[in-house]
């Protein structure tokens, strides 16, 4: 979730809590290490409970939806950028486009726009 989602859930409760505050508070849960911030495109922070299981995420560059996938979803890329470059993978954040999208553009599977 974006800090402006969080907030908006939290308002619901508390309706006097505001951006600032959300914003501190999730800083102080990064910085703790029990929440994960991920940059998922220009401008657009998001916040997530941070899990023992790796994940990484799927954008679509058209309505914005995330999705999350595993390690072994990505058919070993970890280890082959590890063996290939001496690159350890914490996290791959991957655009492209949903098949949502693709099927209002009435886009086949696969193709590419």
């Amino acid at each position: 979730m974006s800090a402006e989602q969080i907030c908006t859930r939290v308002q619901e409760t508390f309706p006097h809590v505001n951006l600032s505050t959300v914003y501190r508070t999730l800083e102080l849960l990064v910085e703790l290490g029990l929440v994960r911030e991920t940059l998922l495109g220009p401008g657009t922070r998001f916040f997530e409970v941070e899990e023992e299981i790796p994940h990484h995420h799927l954008v679509c560059e058209s309505c914005g939806v995330v999705a999350h996938i595993h390690d072994e979803d990505l058919a070993g890329l970890g280890k082959a950028l590890e063996t290939g470059n001496g690159f350890t993978l914490r996290e791959a954040t991957i655009f492209g486009r949903c098949e949502n999208c693709r099927n209002a553009q009435g886009e086949a599977p696969g193709a590419h726009s």
